[in-house]
């Protein structure tokens, strides 16, 4: 909590003399072709850059491996059939069709066996017409190979230097019955409120002087029994490695 603390008097500094943007992946894909100088260099886009530091190192919080799960009842009579559609939707000849779409179209094969998107596949609109990389559809495995084929080199390579500042992020556990209840009554209002804070703090419209009734009110809003319960997940996790 204390190091919390510190990271919201930076970031508040930081806010007062106006240096704070949320960069990402998405943010300078998507804004740097907005540009009306944009002409394709870092020098004219908007670049990523490496996480803010202040008493302790930033760092970028990774994307969890297991963004979705899919399953089949099990009282239904057609498991074996749908473990077969899984299976295809996980092969490598699925996955290069989702990822780069269909070759000679959107991308060609070249003599080394990578991939290289074609030309027409710089237009997001047409090449999002093919049905590549839907959301939320289908099982995928995502492809920094073809995302990186998409965007101006310059614009790949800070990725993989940004890549060396991310942490993993909580994973993906199974909660019992009772975890999963007690977090349905208290981690929405939790959640909310330590948003609606972090904001207020880093703006400076609640003073750090108030932190500690901000803690205050996140131990009569139960997060002591949500800490007890993440840190229960955490150490079956640990255990299942």
């Amino acid at each position: 909590m204390r190091r919390f603390k510190e990271r919201r008097f930076w970031f508040n500094m930081l806010f007062s003399y106006l240096v704070i943007a949320r960069l990402c992946f998405t943010l300078y894909m998507t804004y740097s072709p907005q540009l009306p100088y944009y002409d394709g260099t870092p020098e004219t886009g908007v670049v990523g850059q490496v996480p803010l530091s202040g008493p302790h190192e930033g760092y970028f919080i990774g994307r969890n491996p297991i963004g979705l799960i899919y399953g089949v009842n099990a009282d239904s009579d057609k498991i074996e059939l749908a473990c077969k559609f899984l299976d295809y939707a996980m092969s490598e000849p699925n996955q290069v069709m989702y990822c780069w779409g269909i070759e000679g179209l959107s991308y060609v094969t070249n003599e080394d066996g990578s991939r290289t998107m074609t030309e027409q596949a710089a237009d997001n609109n047409w090449l999002q017409s093919l049905g590549i990389n839907p959301a939320q559809v289908l099982p995928a495995q995502q492809s920094v190979e073809s995302t990186d084929a998409l965007v101006p080199q310059w614009h790949a390579d800070v990725d993989k230097m940004e890549a060396q500042y991310i942490k993993a992020p909580w994973p993906f556990i199974y909660a019992t019955e009772e975890e999963s209840m007690t977090a349905s009554m208290y981690l929405v209002d939790i959640q909310t409120y330590v948003n609606e804070m972090a904001v207020s703090f880093v703006t400076g419209t609640t003073s750090l002087d108030d932190y500690d009734s901000y803690l205050e009110a996140l131990d009569r809003m139960n997060l002591p029994e949500m800490l007890e319960i993440r840190t229960a997940q955490y150490e079956r996790y640990k255990a299942a490695l």
